[in-house]
Order: C-alpha cells, then structure tokens, then sequence
C-alpha cells in the first residue's frame, strides 16, 4: 500500500481514537536482509506482501489478543 492511501484511511479518524497499526517499511527490510534493496526489488517485495501475505492468522491473533484484555478486565470487575 502507498503510504498516502494510509495517510487518506487515518486521516477520516477522529484523530483521538484509539487504533491498532502495524506496517513496515522499506527500512524494516532493509534493517533484515542487512542489505540496500533496490526500487525494482521493493516493487515486487510489496507486491508479493499484498497478494500472498496471509492476514487472517494476523486477525486471529488480534481477535485471542482482545478476548483476552475483555476476560481480564471482566475478571478485574468482578474481583472488586
């Protein structure tokens, strides 16, 4: 995704809700191969990432996280 159609997405927020966001960068990338990567080689990384990238294990994981915060303060309501 081209940071200015996150920018668009964010920016029709109420700029004092809370969200949960995760993205990276060419940096990231960079950081972990420990090598310059080059515009074609980005190209076909974030096009790779869109197409193949597997998104529901990562909503998975994001629904087990937020059961979990609502059973613990559930359980802290309950406890007082």
């Amino acid at each position: 995704m081209k940071a200015k159609y996150a920018i668009q997405e964010l920016a029709r927020l109420n700029p004092d809700e809370e969200i949960v966001i995760a993205y990276w960068d060419r940096n990231w990338f960079i950081n972990n191969f420990d090598r310059h990567i080059t515009d074609k080689e980005w190209e076909e990384i974030t096009d790779k990432c869109e197409t193949v990238l597997e998104y529901a294990g990562l909503g998975e994981d994001m629904h087990a996280a937020a059961v979990e915060a609502l059973d613990e303060l559930a359980e802290q309501e309950n406890n007082q």
